[in-house]
């Protein structure tokens, strides 16, 4: 007999506060790319990212960080 499993999930009801934001918005997730300590053989600072590069000096940003620096 299998056993009765609490009913946990419910959706997420919208924040009456929440008065949206002006868009368009953008989420870019970069799992794995990172920038390394040093500069020599790291891919990603030597690369030319034209498009990031513009992204990031000119709009919000949020990072998190799931690991200790080290």
């Amino acid at each position: 007999m299998a056993e009765k499993v609490a009913d946990t999930m419910h959706p997420l009801a919208k924040n009456p506060n929440w008065k949206g934001r002006r868009g368009p918005v953008v989420l870019v997730i970069m799992d794995g790319v990172g920038y390394g300590k040093y500069e020599e053989g790291d891919a990603v600072k030597a690369s030319k990212m034209k498009y990031l590069d513009w992204f990031t000096a000119n709009c919000p940003t949020q990072s998190s960080r799931l690991t200790e620096p080290q």
